[in-house]
């Protein structure tokens, strides 16, 4: 099967791709790929919980110094 590279580009919502020298198609797939392997090791719930704990320790930090 025939990979779609537009499709596979609107459905990452990349908007451009940049690369040193040329940048061949089979360049762009291995990019997509890496992101898709990328995306399934870390899904979005953990990184949702990544970011909610550092917001939450900033804000500790924030009115720990706004006491002082």
């Amino acid at each position: 099967m025939e990979r779609n590279l537009k499709q596979e580009l609107e459905e990452l919502n990349i908007v451009s791709v940049e690369c040193c020298g040329v940048g061949t198609e089979k360049d762009i797939f291995s990019c997509i790929d890496a992101i898709k392997e990328h995306m399934a090791a870390f899904p979005d719930s953990e990184k949702i919980a990544h970011m909610k704990d550092a917001m939450e320790r900033r804000e500790a930090r924030r009115k720990a110094a706004s006491l002082k």
